[in-house]
């Protein structure tokens, strides 16, 4: 099914999240940095486009990886959520949506640069050191979370670092439909 430029099937977020760990684990083997799945104790299917969420999990995992000392973790996590009615303003998406989190232990993101991190071009004043990137790789996950009818958001690490969430609706009759 085709929305907008989206190619939407049913795509299992936890193996795709394994496989963009795979992907990217040569540059987190150089910093010795793990990176650890928790194995997730609901469904992990969402109505997506499976190369664009790719390009999110690489996106924010390479953050990720960038941002965080040598011998440090991030740690994934799935959860189901209901979404709050104040950010649902669809009345055909369900109210139940796959959220997914990636913690680092990096340098984090302070308080007020949280909402504009998802900005173009817009880097951490903590990276004076040229550890920054171009500032591209958020905006395009946000753009791609948008499309998707999702949310991202990022949130300080209380043990330090950052976590970055987002969330797919899931959508039931549209999965009934793909799955057919």
């Amino acid at each position: 099914t085709k929305k907008g430029d989206l190619e939407l099937d049913l795509v299992d977020l936890y193996s795709l999240a394994n496989t963009s760990i795979e992907e990217i684990s040569s540059v987190a083997v150089e910093k010795s940095i793990s990176i650890n799945i928790e194995p997730p104790d609901n469904k992990t299917d969402a109505i997506c486009d499976k190369s664009k969420m790719k390009k999110v999990f690489q996106n924010l995992l390479s953050n990720a990886i960038q941002y965080s000392e040598p011998q440090k973790e991030i740690t994934i996590s799935f959860n189901s959520i209901e979404i709050p009615k104040s950010e649902t303003n669809n009345t055909d998406l369900g109210k139940k949506a796959l959220k997914v989190s990636i913690v680092d232990q990096g340098i984090g993101i302070k308080e007020k640069e949280l909402e504009q991190v998802f900005a173009r071009f817009a880097q951490s004043s903590r990276t004076k050191t040229g550890a920054g990137g171009r500032g591209l790789g958020l905006s395009v996950c946000y753009e791609i979370i948008n499309a998707h009818s999702g949310k991202i958001w990022a949130e300080s690490n209380p043990k330090g670092g950052a976590v970055f969430n987002f969330y797919l609706p899931v959508n039931n009759k549209k999965q009934q439909l793909i799955v057919q």
